[in-house]
């Protein structure tokens, strides 16, 4: 618009995969222990059961945790204007992700219990015994629909001075604006509030006594509290030294996106994240070729997993 006024536009575009997991056991072996039906093969991984031994043993790992496609779009627009001694600039920024991501498993845990004298904690019985009698002390598994397939959007202004008050002195001022709101799951999901210990479900489900959801949508409620301030100076003191100086208050968009987010995506009443323990304590209840199916473990009763804050700042 002119050689003291720069309107500038910005497109970015992110795609990312990250597809870490253990070599899967394979349709096979799950079949010959009946592990499918345990914990299903999804996107052609099928693995087999995670296995820990006592007795100092190490543990043979089956996890499986997919990350992406994550996609981003970002929108800037900035205008720089020159007036006398002063840049000023104004801008805005939009940015839209869609992020996926999963993680399931279904672990067990072979102790002395089932071969020791009256099926107790010790000192006598073996791990690896008990494993060779497939006699399960403990089953972990994660089952259900685990996934997060989150889209989101992020907001921001923001308004900068920069100021040479001399030819030694530039002082720069500005303030930021973000608004962050809450991912949509595409899901009904369930946590604790862990300020007052209500059990929020983010959407109808009438089967588990819930006709009406009791919490935001997104779990988290949108956060408008992003004012972020910050102030710079630089003083050339001298031909060979420059000061600089600086203060600024930064949020964190990704607060309520990464790890929070993740822990709820395991939640019910689409997942369950499950802890049966002391199996083999007596008469031994579970065996590595009759584990309990995912829909087994799948109920309509309430289960509370994971918690957070809802109105967790940025």
């Amino acid at each position: 618009f002119g050689p003291a006024t720069i309107l500038n536009f910005r497109y970015g575009y992110t795609d990312t995969v990250a597809n870490p997991y253990d070599q899967p056991a394979g349709v096979a072996f799950a079949n010959a222990v009946n592990f499918t039906q345990a914990v299903p093969a999804r996107d052609g991984i099928a693995l087999g059961p995670r296995i820990s031994l006592s007795n100092g043993y190490s543990i043979v790992s089956q996890v499986a945790t997919p990350c992406g496609p994550n996609e981003g779009s970002d929108f800037h627009l900035d205008l720089i204007k020159i007036v006398g001694n002063h840049t000023i600039g104004v801008g805005g920024m939009f940015y839209h992700i869609y992020d996926y991501s999963d993680g399931w498993k279904g672990p067990t845990f072979f102790t002395q219990n089932a071969t020791a004298q009256d099926g107790t904690a010790g000192p006598t019985g073996f791990g690896p015994a008990s494993f060779v009698l497939g006699v399960v002390d403990q089953y972990k598994p994660w089952t259900g629909n685990s996934e997060a397939s989150q889209t989101l959007n992020w907001d921001g202004a923001y308004v900068q001075d920069l100021w040479r008050a001399s030819k030694r002195l530039s002082i720069t001022a500005g303030l930021r604006y973000d608004v962050v709101f809450p991912a949509n799951y595409h899901k009904i999901i369930s946590s604790l509030d862990v300020l007052n210990g209500q059990f929020i479900v983010t959407g109808p489900y009438p089967a588990g006594g819930f006709p009406q959801a009791t919490g935001p949508s997104g779990f988290f409620y949108t956060q408008y509290n992003g004012y972020e301030p910050r102030v710079g100076v630089v003083y050339q003191a001298g031909n060979g030294t420059v000061l600089h100086g600086a203060f600024a208050v930064l949020d964190d968009h990704n607060n309520t996106v990464v790890q929070e987010n993740e822990a709820m995506r395991l939640s019910w009443p689409t997942a369950v994240s499950v802890n049966l323990t002391s199996l083999d304590l007596g008469l031994p209840q579970m065996y590595l070729n009759q584990l309990p199916t995912a829909a087994a473990l799948q109920t309509t009763t309430p289960v509370a997993g994971p918690g957070a804050n809802p109105n967790n700042k940025i």
